[in-house]
């Protein structure tokens, strides 16, 4: 399946770089390969394969939900990641409205050639107003920075999980 990913407030000179998403399902962890094209900035082929998952695919009530993001340079170079660790958003799956926001990091990051790095949030299963949540949800990724050129990640629903309102 293909997928258009888009540079925000990108300079007029820097190409828009084309996505091709591969996806590989397991019961707790989804992985989603970006392939971009070259814009003027960044070498060409493909730069960081994206995977995030879960630790289980259903939690009871109050149990912390474990989410692991990892990012592997495949670009051939040293990659600097700006903003990190990057937004994350728990969706509601029923309403696409975000229940919780781990806002980005103002860490800088260069992975060195073949580098790898995993985050790891963890989530209380309350919302924004501290109230408990249950249901279906799914994890978002967005505003990830690539040697200072905004890069949005759009996981588009790939990692879901749900919560049990019982123990």
């Amino acid at each position: 399946r293909q997928r258009q990913m888009c540079i925000r407030d990108r300079p007029t000179t820097t190409t828009v770089p084309s996505v091709t998403t591969t996806m590989t399902t397991t019961a707790t962890q989804t992985t989603v390969t970006y392939t971009t094209a070259t814009p003027t900035t960044i070498p060409g082929g493909r730069l960081l394969t994206v995977s995030a998952g879960t630790d289980m695919p259903v939690y009871t009530a109050w149990d912390p939900v474990k989410i692991n993001v990892t990012f592997r340079n495949d670009s051939g170079m040293p990659l600097t990641l700006e903003s990190m660790p990057p937004i994350l958003s728990i969706m509601e799956a029923e309403t696409h409205q975000p229940v919780y926001t781990f806002g980005a990091g103002d860490n800088t990051l260069t992975l060195a050639r073949d580098g790898m790095t995993t985050f790891t949030y963890e989530w209380n299963q309350l919302d924004f107003d501290g109230r408990p949540v249950a249901g279906r949800f799914y994890i978002e990724l967005e505003d990830l920075e690539l040697n200072g050129i905004p890069l949005p990640l759009e996981l588009d629903k790939t990692v879901g999980f749900d919560v049990l309102t019982e123990r």
